[in-house]
């Protein structure tokens, strides 16, 4: 019996069973019982957490991540501080209780609720730190472990995510050039740093003057994330990209960047909810501010501000104490015949493109699943 975590923290996962017993050879998937499951406050656990959906998706285009003033990042500031904010008005009980201890001590649940001694695990990225903690936690009951993309544990979280800025700027930069040794095809350069500068004239249009009044610079860089994960959707994103910078058709980039579902929303609450909790992030901006210019002005571009902005709830992070109970339901499935789809991970470890990709947020959306088993927490 294998548990199954792709990460985050807060990404959903029961529909993971399915994506496992159909990507793996038969004689493997027959051998384990794949148990999926959603953490606390992710998907069809409850309750299900979502804090102000105007910080990703304010139905125009977002202010540019990179700011221009010290204005523009007072407003991106203020930004975060009502996300934190809204955060604790809506969850004040329940976010003391959100940590990754907290969800090995859920993981323990699931163990002893399906009558078994020793679980063997699965976790992408941040998966891998919460099934470190478990097996820390519960070292007797740990059979076999699968830990992929691991995460520095001396680097949770803020430390972690600045080096994420450096790794990712390294992935940007290969599929720049994997672009130039195609300019025949997308014709945007034929060598990486011209590519970066068509990217950089298309980011620039957009924020002049978004697509729809919806697909900004903000949202172009968001888009794009993907391809610092792996490489399925280089050649989508490279076409787009060149029929707007070379024909003025805003068609297919307008498709590269969605508006998050709820579903995304809510991966997003559960990430913050985990990782603001789990460890001390920087109080003073200046210290955000200071690591960000300093990233940016060495060349690391491409995720540094976006990312700050991304983690930026945690520098204003607050709820109160609450009395340590039982607050909800943890909903898990198995269903070795649920459909699954590959796509990216998570934006964790800095590492993209090994091993099989786990679904994405949206595209997991399983077409079967078997009737989940519904768990009470402690």
């Amino acid at each position: 019996m294998v548990l199954l975590n792709r990460g985050g923290p807060g990404a959903h996962g029961r529909d993971l069973s399915g994506f496992f017993a159909e990507s793996l050879p038969k004689r493997v998937a027959a051998s384990y019982d794949w148990i999926g499951f959603d953490p606390r406050g992710v998907g069809a656990s409850r309750p299900e957490l979502v804090c102000d959906p105007a910080y990703q998706s304010p139905g125009r285009a977002r202010p540019d991540s990179v700011p221009a003033s010290a204005a523009e990042e007072e407003a991106w500031k203020a930004r975060a501080r009502h996300y934190a904010g809204d955060c604790a008005r809506r969850y004040g009980a329940i976010l003391p209780h959100m940590g990754t201890a907290d969800s090995a001590r859920d993981m323990d649940a699931v163990r002893a609720a399906l009558g078994q001694q020793k679980i063997s695990y699965f976790g992408y990225s941040y998966g891998t730190y919460l099934g470190a903690v478990y097996a820390t936690m519960y070292p007797q009951r740990v059979r076999r472990m699968v830990l992929d993309s691991v995460v520095r544990p001396s680097g949770v979280w803020y430390g972690d995510n600045l080096d994420q800025n450096v790794a990712f700027e390294k992935r940007i930069r290969a599929y720049f050039a994997w672009i130039a040794r195609h300019h025949k095809t997308y014709r945007l350069g034929d060598s990486g740093r011209k590519v970066a500068a068509a990217y950089a004239r298309v980011r620039a249009a957009l924020k002049a003057k978004p697509i729809d009044g919806r697909v900004g610079p903000t949202e172009l860089d968001e888009g794009f994330l993907a391809d610092g994960y792996g490489d399925y959707t280089w050649a989508a994103h490279a076409r787009a990209l060149s029929a707007y910078a070379v024909r003025r058709d805003p068609g297919p980039l307008r498709k590269v960047w969605q508006p998050p579902s709820r579903l995304d929303q809510n991966n997003y609450t559960v990430y913050n909810a985990v990782q603001c909790r789990d460890a001390a992030w920087p109080r003073a901006w200046g210290r955000w501010h200071a690591d960000s210019e300093r990233l940016y002005r060495r060349g690391y571009r491409f995720e540094t501000w976006s990312n700050t902005w991304y983690n930026a709830p945690c520098a204003f992070w607050g709820c109160r104490e609450a009395r340590r109970r039982g607050w909800g339901r943890l909903r898990a499935a198995a269903d070795p015949d649920g459909a699954g789809h590959r796509g990216r991970g998570d934006p964790v470890s800095g590492r993209a493109g090994d091993a099989p990709q786990v679904p994405d947020v949206e595209a997991a959306r399983p077409g079967r699943r078997a009737q989940p088993r519904r768990l009470a927490l402690r």
